[in-house]
């Protein structure tokens, strides 16, 4: 499961420098977060949270597909950037899930056969 987080971790970074010049403070504010939590994601120490992914898409801005999962826009715009990134974050939930439902299968499939 690291290896899923760390890109999200960096892309974190990215926000921080690229949007606060690096001020934890500022972005631990602006995404409703306390600056120890988004320092010990940052530093590594934690995954990153739910929390950290709804302050980042709800409350700057970013597309939910893009902080996640790396691809298309980086930013959501327009009036209806709310319903935007919660349809996006849902669609990212849903393949994560369905992800999971098929490793579980697999798992199980390979399980029966040793019977």
């Amino acid at each position: 499961m690291s290896n899923s987080i760390e890109p999200i971790a960096k892309r974190l970074r990215d926000i921080l420098l690229n949007e606060f010049g690096g001020n934890q403070s500022a972005f631990s504010k602006a995404i409703g977060m306390s600056q120890p939590s988004v320092s010990r994601v940052i530093n590594g120490d934690r995954p990153v949270s739910q929390r950290i992914i709804d302050g980042v898409c709800k409350k700057l801005g970013y597309s939910a597909d893009w902080f996640i999962n790396g691809k298309g826009a980086k930013k959501v715009k327009g009036a209806d950037v709310k319903l935007v990134t919660e349809l996006s974050m849902l669609r990212t939930e849903y393949n994560i899930l369905l992800n999971r439902v098929e490793r579980l299968e697999a798992r199980m499939k390979a399980y029966e056969e040793r019977g």
